[in-house]
């Protein structure tokens, strides 16, 4: 019975660099559709929690019997056009288009992902009590790299209805409307 002594049990180093290569090949062709898996969930984000702001004043004001606003707002007071800051959700009573030191903060978003930003109406996007909105209203949220594949759209009708871009034609890009693509570089 002989016993083996010495480095019979490992890898040589040719196996090693080998085995190197083929992990660095397969993050090389992995690593991009990972990035852009995370683009897209990013984006999808900020635009749900966009909806859900703009879902819940309209139900504020259904159910409150109040007319409320949805506006940027990065000092939680005044309103600007800025749709990149935080949003607020208030009632304003005197359509100042301040939230007064009387007119409680209903809701508010820490903003969007630092990578994205968003166009919006120039101004405050208003819900009446019976749920109608003052004036239609489109969000539109890109990333920073004007990737208009990646673009997403919040649509609010007069009636208040609320819905998401969506690609009619499948060409990879949504819509604003039937055939006509969302653009990032245009804001």
């Amino acid at each position: 019975m002989t016993q083996k002594t010495g480095f019979g049990s490992g890898f040589t180093l040719l196996e090693v660099l080998i085995s190197i290569t083929v992990l660095y090949v397969v993050l090389g062709i992995a690593a991009p559709s990972a990035k852009r898996i995370l683009d897209v969930h990013r984006i999808a984000a900020d635009i749900n929690h966009t909806s859900a702001i703009i879902r819940f004043a309209r139900t504020f004001a259904i159910s409150q019997y109040q007319t409320t606003k949805i506006c940027p707002a990065p000092d939680h007071t005044t309103c600007t056009r800025n749709w990149n800051k935080s949003l607020i959700v208030f009632v304003d009573t005197n359509n100042n288009n301040l939230r007064d030191i009387d007119e409680p903060l209903l809701a508010a978003s820490s903003g969007l992902n630092k990578q994205h930003k968003m166009k919006g109406p120039n101004t405050s996007i208003r819900f009446y009590e019976n749920g109608e909105n003052a004036s239609p209203a489109s969000l539109t949220v890109c990333p920073k790299s004007n990737d208009s594949t990646l673009a997403r759209a919040i649509y609010v009708s007069l009636q208040g209805r609320i819905r998401l871009s969506i690609d009619h034609n499948n060409d990879g890009v949504h819509e604003r409307i039937k055939n006509v693509n969302l653009v990032c570089a245009s804001f």
